[in-house]
């Protein structure tokens, strides 16, 4: 299939200061045209939110990844419950910036040492984070440190 579309402007001073919008646009495959649909901004986020999410994405401040246990002096393992229900399971992470665990009242900075899946849903997935300085059977609360982020793509 091939689409063509062209976009006249017959002013004749334009400069760099100038814009075209687009709006209201949709393209649909076959002969028959459909009503416009409109949906209100909410529920095209949910919609955009069933193939990709992004959690502390460094404007929003830190944000918690989620609940989890200390299960070795070296291994953290927690659940990012999403937002919305994924349209299948998630197939890649994207993890940038420094983490945070709270457990036992303080704060340790993890760095940036993700691990890997444990398991994979959904609705969610088990995260494995790795540092030091740790102390098994604690509950945590893992976090992003405001700069830092996770991203969950169950794209196509």
């Amino acid at each position: 299939m091939n689409l063509a579309v062209f976009i006249w402007n017959n002013d004749r001073t334009q400069n760099a200061a100038d814009f075209v919008e687009i709006a209201d646009v949709q393209l649909e495959k076959g002969p028959i045209c459909t009503d416009y649909e409109r949906r209100p901004f909410a529920i095209e986020l949910t919609a955009c939110q069933r193939y990709y999410e992004a959690l502390g994405t460094g404007a929003s401040g830190p944000a918690i990844i989620g609940l989890g246990q200390v299960i070795s002096a070296t291994q953290i393992n927690t659940l990012w419950v999403f937002k919305v229900r994924k349209r299948t399971n998630v197939a890649a992470l994207g993890v940038s910036g420094t983490f945070l665990v709270s457990g036992a009242g303080s704060f340790l900075n993890l760095g940036s040492t993700y691990g890997s899946f444990l398991a994979n849903g959904l609705d969610s997935v088990a995260l494995q984070f790795t540092s030091s300085t740790l102390t098994a059977g604690q509950a945590s609360m893992v976090g992003t440190d405001g700069s830092s982020f996770l991203t969950a793509s169950a794209e196509l």
